[in-house]
């Protein structure tokens, strides 16, 4: 909301509640932090604004710790010769005879005050049970604008979907700073300046909306944020303000993919005889300070820092189809991409200079696009995969190295599909003998490709060729049972498998899940590790706990009404 927009938003709700009271002012104060230690006027009625516009309330006063205690209104007359001098000023200020706390999810949000009635006549409790009323209707009306201000700011900067997890899951954000470790892109058009110039203005801009759309739309689809547009060039985020444990893959498959879409605008625009189009990008990867920044009137979701700095620095050093990335980046994702190191260079705000490397193409990315091209979903899925394989291989205390390799082995364990009958692996009904033998080889293809064509480290190709082992020995290819099948074939056969269940398909609709972990439990022994299950669930039961509430609310609140 803008100053104005705050003002009659909650000057409205107050004329409601002084109506109802019958008060002569009326004052409300909202929570300044995620802590909720200080509370500031946002609106006011019947009390000039220039007199408590600076007034603030604090968790030193004795009021607050009250209301914050005991979660009710307060009649001031009851604890004010437990004040100090100062409280009872403030107070005095307020024209406060009454305090209500604004709760919500069992915090104190906000503070209403009221003022002395017009019939001079003391609260009753009649009066003081309709006004509670009234404030959980206010403290409604605020978290639904906190929402719908939610969903516009991040609209803008973020895919729909992501909005969505945000609004369904707010404490997964921390809209004020914070530090966070984050993948940052920097994208920028070689020489556009001199390019332009040869342009006519609506030409200029017609390019300019389709790049800017096409990069946006990019870094979306790999749940990552559009920080800003600086002109031509684009700065992306992966890591704030929703995390991942795979944000440096994300910002590596956008950065890949911003490459080809651009290869893709040139071979129209020769068909038009123009000019090529080129772009640079600068990655890094580190702790960032991110949330809202600006004045009052206009704030802008951001990150700022030295990391931020150098990718942009990074960028400018880039040629035209080059992505250039930090140590940091490229250590994540070495087993994933084809690249190296290029040198040791000095950057603007440096003093020592710093090792970048050159990200030239995914290791597979022919297998993961032709995969997409049938399944749209895929690359999503696999993302997925090597996220919460890497989750699990963390409370295992693998090696960095080891959780890099993972990573990297997780998104490859489809490879052997290609060149089979995709109509097979969708299918609705049961798969006759001849079908299942040819899902089954899959894995062998696989495994075979990786080692031969793709030179792929060993346990990458194991955990390709067994991923589709059962703990009890009913897996393919080789029916292997327990420990003997490798650990991380265990762990990335396992989350495939959930991760499989709680997406949409061609051929159904995703499992909730709530449900998809009570058929993780129920296998638990004969499909996976038991014990690799128990971390595994209790990973998944902290990712989905507001969304498996939330289910479980609707599915409550529908038994009421069918009864």
């Amino acid at each position: 909301l803008t100053a104005l927009g705050k003002e009659d938003f909650f000057g409205s709700m107050l004329l409601n509640v002084m109506g109802r009271a019958l008060c002569k002012s009326a004052v409300i104060m909202l929570s300044t932090n995620e802590n909720n230690t200080e509370y500031r006027v946002v609106a006011s009625r019947g009390i000039l604004k220039q007199y408590i516009e600076k007034l603030k309330l604090t968790n030193k006063m004795l009021i607050v710790r009250e209301l914050k205690r005991t979660k009710d209104a307060i009649v001031v007359m009851d604890i004010l010769d437990k004040l100090t001098e100062d409280e009872r000023e403030t107070i005095n200020k307020l024209e406060a005879v009454i305090f209500v706390p604004l709760v919500s999810k069992g915090e104190v949000i906000g503070i209403l005050t009221l003022g002395e009635r017009m019939n001079f006549q003391p609260y009753s409790e009649k009066v003081l049970e309709s006004i509670k009323i009234l404030s959980n209707q206010m403290v409604m009306a605020i978290e639904n604008s906190r929402l719908s201000n939610i969903r516009y700011a991040f609209s803008r900067y973020v895919s729909h979907q992501l909005v969505d997890n945000i609004i369904s899951n707010p404490g997964s954000i921390k809209l004020g700073g914070e530090k966070r470790r984050v993948a940052v892109l920097f994208a920028d058009i070689r020489s556009f300046t001199t390019m332009t110039e040869k342009m006519k203005p609506e030409d200029v801009v017609d390019l300019l909306n389709t790049y800017l759309s096409g990069l946006s739309e990019i870094v979306f689809k790999y749940e990552g944020t559009v920080d800003k547009y600086i002109g031509d060039c684009v700065m992306a985020v992966f890591g704030a303000p929703i995390a991942h444990d795979n944000d440096v893959e994300r910002a590596i498959f956008s950065a890949i993919e911003m490459q080809v879409f651009v290869e893709d605008i040139n071979n129209q625009r020769e068909k038009l005889n123009q000019e090529n189009v080129r772009i640079g990008i600068g990655i890094n990867y580190g702790e960032v300070i991110a949330g809202n920044m600006g004045s009052m009137d206009r704030m802008d979701y951001t990150v700022i820092g030295d990391v931020v700095n150098t990718a942009s620095r990074l960028e400018g050093l880039a040629k035209g189809g080059q992505i250039l990335v930090t140590r940091p980046v490229y250590d994540e994702v070495k087993y994933l991409v084809e690249g190296g190191f290029v040198d040791r260079m000095t950057v603007k705000g440096k003093e020592k200079p710093i090792d970048v490397y050159e990200i030239r193409d995914l290791l597979a990315r022919k297998y993961l696009k032709a995969l997409e091209k049938r399944e749209p979903y895929i690359i999503g899925h696999f993302l997925n995969i090597a996220e919460d394989a890497a989750k699990i291989a963390k409370k295992l205390s693998f090696k960095r190295e080891d959780i890099a390799k993972l990573k990297a082995a997780a998104m490859l364990i489809d490879i052997g599909r290609i060149g089979l009958d995709e109509k097979i692996f969708n299918k609705k009904g049961k798969l006759t003998p001849k079908e299942y033998e040819i899902v089954k080889s899959h894995v062998l293809r696989g495994a075979e490709y990786a080692e031969k064509r793709l030179k792929l480290f060993k346990e990458g190709i194991e955990v390709i060729k067994y991923h589709h082992e059962c703990y009890d020995g009913s897996g393919y290819p080789d029916g292997l049972k327990g420990d003997n099948i490798p650990l991380w074939a265990r762990i990335v056969g396992m989350v495939d498998a959930f991760n499989a269940l709680i997406a949409r398909r061609p051929h159904r609709e995703p499992v909730p899940p709530r449900k998809a972990i009570d058929m993780l439990l129920s296998n638990k022994g004969k499909c996976y590790d038991p014990e690799l299950v128990d971390i595994y669930v209790d990973i998944l039961r902290e990712k989905f706990e507001s969304s498996m509430e939330l289910t479980t609310n609707i599915a409550s609140e529908r038994e009421v009404v069918d009864a």
